[in-house]
């Protein structure tokens, strides 16, 4: 693409419709043209707020949990499903497991938590989903301070947010201490015929909240939830006796007495979209949950491990639409976001990148999703490298995933 062209584009561009701050579509790279990821980068640069097909309509579910919330009356939730930018691998505290490190309060959803506040919103991410995709417990204990649990609990199953957490221990509790005060759990677990029970208690008192029966019923991801006195708490699950793994999938924690967003991180470190699509044999993969769960939102981030193992764009494209679907059909509003897969530098090639990108929106207007477009926002990795929003080339330090996170709050927020 020469000067000239690439020029009258982008003043084609910004005389348009589309340089509203929110885009009914994206600006189309011209076919035909010989684009790599820096012409695209050029068009994309002029957009203020890159997020395309907010309309009400594919919005409706999402902005009614709103509405309820401010009626006081509903409590809406967030599910985040996506890769090591989800997890918020480069926002953490040491080089460790690629800056994982205490990078749970440092992630795009505890910084989207602030977002929604920020506009009126009370949110809260008192909530674990499995392993986070880290190497081991020690990794997912840096990651997440609020957890305490030994070696006996291993990975198991892969589920929503990584691998579950299974033991065989007797009398040996996986704890939870959410931030601030909490008067409500849910206990989220496998189900299967040869699975043990698990137990749920409060603090230091031996008094069972819950027993979570995971040896009888249809096989797949269960809930158990139960109200307890508000207060500072520490939720304590574990084995009681016998034989068999009893397998934890994670908690989400409330405090009843504040309404407000509850926003469950369910990222996983380095997975590819085929992980989280239906098609993962796990009887308690994410789509299996997701009904469980019942998002009034869910956020898609994936691509990146994609694009690094040479996933051809119909196989991406199918998997991405089979966890649409399946969040669709757990009632949820979508958002599928375009990461700093989309730009150059990263990983794939400038083709495979575009490729990638023309996908997610097409899929996503076909389907009535809302497109965030964070590689967009970034303009490319040299500019956001320089402003200190980049850890990598694929990455991103905490300022980068709080940047995300804002235009994220702005695509869905009314």
């Amino acid at each position: 693409m020469n000067r000239f062209l690439r020029a009258l584009l982008c003043a084609l561009f910004l005389l348009s419709p589309l340089g509203m701050s929110v885009q009914a579509g994206p600006p189309a790279i011209p076919p035909g043209l010989p684009a790599t990821s820096g012409q695209v980068e050029a068009v994309l640069g002029q957009i203020r707020d890159p997020i395309y097909f907010a309309k009400s309509a594919n919005l409706r579910k999402w902005h009614s949990a709103l509405a309820k919330l401010r009626a006081g009356i509903a409590r809406p939730r967030v599910v985040f499903i996506g890769d090591s930018l989800t997890v918020g691998a480069g926002a953490g505290t040491s080089s460790a497991n690629t800056w994982t490190t205490a990078a749970e309060p440092r992630s795009i959803t505890a910084h989207f938590v602030k977002a929604l506040a920020a506009r009126g919103y009370p949110a809260s991410r008192q909530s674990f989903f499995a392993s986070s995709g880290l190497a081991n417990q020690a990794a997912k204990l840096a990651y997440d301070p609020r957890l305490t649990f030994t070696t006996n609990w291993s990975g198991s199953a892969q589920t929503l947010g990584g691998v579950s957490w299974a033991t065989q221990t007797a009398a040996d509790p996986f704890k939870f201490t959410p931030e601030g005060q909490t008067d409500r759990v849910e206990v989220y677990f496998r189900q299967r015929s040869a699975d043990a029970s698990g137990t749920l208690t409060q603090n230091s008192d031996a008094t069972v909240l819950a027993t979570m029966n995971g040896s009888g019923g249809t096989e797949g991801p269960q809930k158990a939830a139960v109200s307890v006195t508000r207060g500072s708490n520490v939720y304590n699950v574990q084995k009681p006796s016998g034989s068999g793994y009893f397998i934890l999938i994670g908690m989400i924690t409330q405090d009843t007495t504040t309404p407000a967003v509850d926003v469950v991180n369910a990222g996983a470190f380095g997975t590819v979209s085929a992980y989280h699509a239906p098609s993962n044999p796990s009887t308690i993969n994410a789509s299996l949950v997701l009904p469980v769960l019942a998002p009034d939102l869910t956020v898609i981030q994936l691509g990146a491990n994609d694009l690094n193992t040479n996933v051809d764009v119909a196989t991406y494209t199918a998997n991405i639409l089979g966890i649409v679907t399946a969040a669709k059909a757990a009632g949820s509003d979508v958002v599928v976001a375009i990461s700093s897969f989309g730009n150059s530098g990263g990983y794939g090639t400038d083709a495979q990148r575009i490729a990638y990108r023309q996908a997610v929106i097409s899929l996503c207007a076909a389907q009535g999703c809302v497109v965030a477009d964070y590689a967009a926002r970034s303009i490319s990795y040299p500019s956001a490298n320089a402003l200190g929003l980049m850890r990598d080339a694929i990455h991103k330090t905490e300022p980068g995933y709080a940047d995300d996170a804002a235009l994220l709050a702005r695509a869905v927020v009314p």
